[in-house]
């Protein structure tokens, strides 16, 4: 892992990640834990929302921008499938 020098715009776009990440991981494992169909409903939407949250602000995930910046993170190839 290397240090990066980030603008407070990159720092921001790196909690939303990790906001969106965790949502992610959410859904997923309530999908395997085979949780209500409610209970799916409202973590999906929780996560509509962050991502809709995040393309506004910062432009889709697989912009140029934005995959130089996570580039290095371990868990940007979730997005993409």
């Amino acid at each position: 892992m290397t240090l990066q020098d980030l603008s407070d715009r990159d720092k921001d776009k790196n909690i939303k990640n990790i906001e969106l990440t965790s949502s992610l991981r959410k859904v997923i494992q309530i999908q395997k834990d085979e949780e209500t169909d409610d209970r799916l409903k409202i973590e999906q939407e929780k996560l509509n929302r962050i991502y809709d949250g995040f393309i506004n602000k910062y432009g889709y995930l697989n912009s140029r921008a934005n995959s130089r910046l996570f580039t290095e993170d371990s868990n940007y190839s979730y997005y993409l499938q």
